[in-house]
């Protein structure tokens, strides 16, 4: 039968594996074109501001020691046997110790907002007898500056700062070891010269960031799972070391999970990555196991299954804050504000959300959950088109690599600075990133055309990069250093191809052309979205109005004495929401909060506005009586028999009570009266619940919602005063 098949399974496999290799180097090129874009404007910003020989002189002394990086790397990427790897060595460290103390002699930032308060919970820490983890900073807090402050005492900020820079060179030797082990000295040269030069984690190191920390825990879990593939000795030697490799990988991903919640995706990555490799090493005769790719597979798999062993144990030393009901109601909201596409992924927009919606905050947490829930599945079912535009905006954000805004305070102390240095200085930040996410852009392309070709370390980190900015994309708040593994994935990603096709000797006769990549990574860009699209039409018709999803398709009909003015209903789904004007808030009014919030209203309609529905009689007469009527079909058949929905009625006036009136009724019954304005005037967004709406028959019912006026009036702005808006309308227990 062999002779009719056109393809044999070594190839159909090969080809899937490209194809689907092929779809996660697009995505991450996704978000490296889109951070490029974001750079480059932050870059150009940054040069406008500059005329004249500043001009010159400054972009002089920022591109020049990146292109200079840039440079040594290519070659020492391309040489035909590398500089001897003991001397070269010996220079990183010396020179990037002499880099690290430059930083630290001439840079003193403002330590501020989070990174502050890990380090005043490390000096808490170490000045009691005996600690407790009760918050997320003391728990980030544990493993670096606690002890730092345990031995050194609270003033030794210092001391911290050398600290980070002695992990930030663990973490380039071993990336150099991983890369020499995966491909060649070459490849791990050309890397570790991009990775002591970048600037955004040397800065980083100055202050107590919980990104620093990580990196070597992500360095030690990828070096683990790659020191497997050469175990030496006879095999109780082997065995022995597989479960030392086993148990520090474990270890070292589970820390990551205690330092940024990463750990158990990064397992995840690393087994997939080398199931990848296993799967395209394998040829029919040869024993499976005893591949290398067989070693670090069972070492990556071993520590994913031991996380939930590990995590048992945390809890019960107590490593974790203690997870309450009162802490599960502010992380159900944060769900879903981020989590919509309703915000900009940022805590000033989920302050505005938790205080327009603070009353879903005071019932618990199974109903904040619920909430959250349905906020979140009813985005994706009735507008994915909005949520992937959000999505898009943010990952511009999250991929740059320019200087961040909020790390303003690295570089603006000792207040004797000279302003040029410092805008030199943030200068070549911005030029760095930019040429980095150019040169990780050429090797995706790279790449592409050779799947099988890419290091273990470069693909355990490409797969972390992409599950890891997608969840923060779909569900949270994202800042360009949320993806901090950035900082060590690019230039392994740019090592390892700058090094294929050079005069190492490492050709590859096997390599793909580039019409061929070209089509794997389109049958790749198919395949995924394919896939996609099948999971969005399975949660489609799995979560429906029965199971919490927002009820939308509202039918609008009016009855009014005097003829509208104008297309009536264009008007009204057309209208952005008023709901998040500045001037309706209670809870939360400070200026950071409430900044962008005139643009909340534009952005919501654009992305969301399936998520609410504006009522507002027309303008013109109106007259006690006049009805504006929502209406829908509504047919259940679970235990959600109740209606619930918040009420967003801004008018305000005290003189006037009860000018209009909102009803609820289910085929013709009225359940429920609200009045405008609320009797209680010192909010404007109020939750509704009407229980019963729906009986245990389990038949359809006509549900309406309708805006009806208890006054006669002729004057433009009781037309207005009647604008109501009907947030989340769903179905609860």
């Amino acid at each position: 039968m062999k002779h009719y098949l056109p393809l044999r399974f070594d190839e159909i496999r090969n080809g899937l594996m490209h194809a689907c290799i092929a779809f996660v180097l697009a995505l991450l090129g996704l978000g490296v074109v889109l951070g490029i874009g974001h750079t480059w404007m932050d870059l150009w910003d940054a040069l406008s501001k500059e005329s004249g020989a500043h001009l010159v002189l400054r972009s002089v002394l920022a591109v020049a020691p990146a292109m200079a990086t840039f440079a040594a790397a290519w070659w020492l990427a391309r040489r035909a046997r590398p500089l001897p790897p003991v001397l070269f060595l010996l220079g990183l460290v010396v020179a990037t110790l002499a880099l690290r103390a430059a930083l630290i002699g001439h840079v003193e930032p403002a330590w501020s907002t989070d990174y502050l308060r890990y380090w005043q919970r490390a000096v808490e820490m170490a000045g009691s007898d005996a600690f407790s983890v009760t918050s997320i900073y003391h728990q980030r807090a544990l493993f670096v500056p606690y002890p730092v402050a345990l031995v050194f005492g609270p003033e030794a900020t210092t001391a911290l700062k050398w600290t980070n820079a002695a992990l930030l060179l663990i973490v380039q030797l071993a990336a150099y070891d991983m890369m020499r082990l995966s491909t060649s000295h070459q490849a791990a040269q050309a890397s570790s010269i991009i990775l002591a030069a970048s600037p955004l984690p040397a800065y980083a190191a100055l202050i107590p960031s919980h990104d620093i920390w990580a990196l070597p825990f992500v360095a030690v879990s990828i070096w683990a799972v790659v020191r497997a593939r050469s175990l030496q000795g006879g095999r109780l030697a082997r065995v022995a070391c597989l479960c030392a490799l086993i148990l520090l990988c474990s270890v070292s991903a589970y820390a990551l999970e205690l330092q940024r919640s990463i750990g158990t995706i990064l397992c995840a990555a690393m087994a997939l990555a080398a199931a990848i490799q296993l799967g395209a090493s394998w040829r029919k005769g040869r024993r499976c196991l005893a591949m290398p790719a067989a070693s670090m597979a069972i070492v990556a798999t071993a520590a994913l299954l031991l996380q939930p062993a590990l995590a048992t144990v945390g809890r019960a030393i107590e490593v974790h804050p203690v997870k309450t009901e009162r802490n599960a109601v502010p992380r159900a909201m944060k769900l879903a504000a981020h989590g919509s596409a309703m915000g900009t992924a940022r805590s000033a927009w989920y302050a505005r959300f938790n205080d327009r919606f603070h009353a879903q905050t005071t019932h618990g947490a199974d109903p904040a959950r619920d909430f959250s829930r349905s906020v979140i599945i009813s985005t994706w079912a009735l507008q994915p088109a909005g949520k992937l535009d959000g999505m898009r905006e943010h990952a511009e954000r999250l991929f740059s690599l320019s200087y961040p805004p909020d790390w303003d305070t690295i570089l603006r102390r000792p207040a004797e600075m000279d302003p040029e240095v410092r805008k030199t200085l943030i200068l070549h930040i911005g030029a760095f990133g930019f040429m980095l996410l150019v040169a990780t852009l050429f090797a995706l392309a790279v790449l592409a055309s050779r799947p099988f070709r890419i290091a273990f370390p470069v693909l355990a980190g490409i797969l972390l990069l992409v599950a890891v900015s997608l969840a923060l994309l779909s569900l949270f708040e994202n800042k360009p250093y949320n993806i901090a593994p950035a900082w060590f994935v690019y230039p392994l990603l740019v090592g390892c191809a700058l090094s294929l096709g050079g005069r190492n000797g490492r050709h590859d006769e096997a390599v793909h052309p580039a019409r061929r990549a070209i089509l794997a990574t389109s049958v790749g860009i198919l395949f995924g979205i394919a896939a996609l699209l099948t999971i969005w039409l399975c949660l489609r018709a799995s979560y429906g109005e029965d199971d919490g999803l927002i009820l939308d398709g509202w039918a609008l009909s009016l009855k009014q004495s005097g003829a509208a003015r104008g297309d009536w209903t264009s008007i009204l789904e057309n209208e952005p929401t008023r709901a998040f004007e500045p001037k309706y808030y209670v809870r939360d009014t400070r200026d950071f909060v409430l900044r962008d919030a005139p643009q909340d209203g534009g952005r919501i309609l654009h992305r969301a506005d399936a998520l609410y529905m504006t009522l507002r009689f027309p303008d013109g007469h109106i007259s006690a009586g006049d009805k504006l009527s929502a209406a829908r079909e509504v047919c259940v058949t679970s235990q959600r028999k109740a209606l619930q929905f918040f009420m967003f009625a801004p008018y305000q006036r005290r003189s006037v009570t009860n000018a209009f009136s909102v009803r609820v009724a289910v085929d013709g019954r009225q359940l429920g009266q609200f009045p405008v304005p609320y009797e209680d005037r010192g909010d404007t967004m109020a939750l509704v619940s009407i229980p019963d709406v729906m009986d245990d028959q389990n038949q359809c019912r006509t549900l309406s919602i309708e805006l009806v006026s208890n006054v006669d009036r002729n004057a433009l702005s009781w037309a207005r005063a009647s604008h109501v808006e009907i947030w989340f309308p769903r179905l609860v227990h």
